[in-house]
């Protein structure tokens, strides 16, 4: 059996929504799983998490990493390391919040693909059947999604309307009450969190080369992937499409 695992970066009142992730086998995820733990134990840290990790949020693991830039570099690096090791494929699905909008009231694209997370969710599983077919996998998958994220109800809709599994929403990291996180969503969300900030970036036109993207975002690309930008054009194709196949809207 596949597992695939997917988190979310952004947010509706943000510039852009992300949903990325990655695909492995059962038996891979727990080796995965088990690397992945060796790395946390290195650096005495007890979880993942890019946007604690990035911004050294205070009273997060990594408060006190600021200004620690190798320390920083070299903690990405195995972490991407362990990844590569035990991943087949990534996929990832991002829009850019304008456009969503724009389609959704010119085409009713909210209607027909819930919001924008739902519908990079299901970009995402699209793909992921796509590279199984291809590939001539034949086994049964399972879609897990960060329980964390908004727009879970309507994700599922999606996804039992157009004849995907029900995705499962699991939590990323250990909770308070003892519960076990689940490890493989926090390189989903280490993907999310470095797509969504490019696709934001080059909207801003701050890239100018090839040398403004960051280190981390290039050692993640080497990773065998499927990573798209919905850009307006390619979602009036895709309202136009579902459109002449009359698919239903969202209930």
């Amino acid at each position: 059996m596949f597992i695939a695992y997917f988190d979310a970066s952004g947010a509706e009142e943000q510039e852009a929504m992300t949903v990325a992730g990655y695909v492995s086998t059962v038996e891979r995820w727990e080796r995965f799983k088990t690397d992945w733990k060796l790395v946390l134990a290195h650096y005495n840290v007890p979880h993942f998490h890019m946007r604690e990790f990035a911004g050294s949020v205070r009273h997060s693991p990594f408060e006190s990493w600021k200004g620690k830039e190798g320390t920083r570099r070299a903690f990405l690096t195995d972490l991407v390391d362990v990844t590569k090791t035990h991943v087949f494929h990534s996929f990832g699905a991002t829009v850019l919040m304008a456009d969503y909008n724009y389609a959704s009231k010119r085409y009713a694209l909210s209607r027909m693909a819930g919001n924008a997370y739902s519908f990079c969710g299901r970009a995402c599983a699209a793909k992921l059947n796509r590279w199984m077919k291809a590939n001539g996998h034949k086994d049964s998958v399972r879609f897990v999604f960060d329980r964390g994220d908004l727009g879970k109800g309507v994700l599922t809709k999606v996804f039992m309307r157009d004849g995907f599994s029900a995705p499962e929403f699991e939590q990323s990291r250990d909770g308070k009450d003892g519960s076990e996180g689940t490890l493989p969503l926090q390189t989903a969300d280490f993907a999310a969190w470095e797509i969504s900030r490019l696709a934001k970036h080059t909207e801003a036109g701050l890239l100018r080369s090839l040398r403004d993207v960051r280190g981390s975002f290039k050692a993640l690309s080497t990773i065998s992937n499927t990573w798209d930008i919905y850009t307006r054009d390619k979602l009036v194709g895709f309202c136009i499409r579902y459109l002449s196949a009359r698919s239903p809207a969202i209930k």
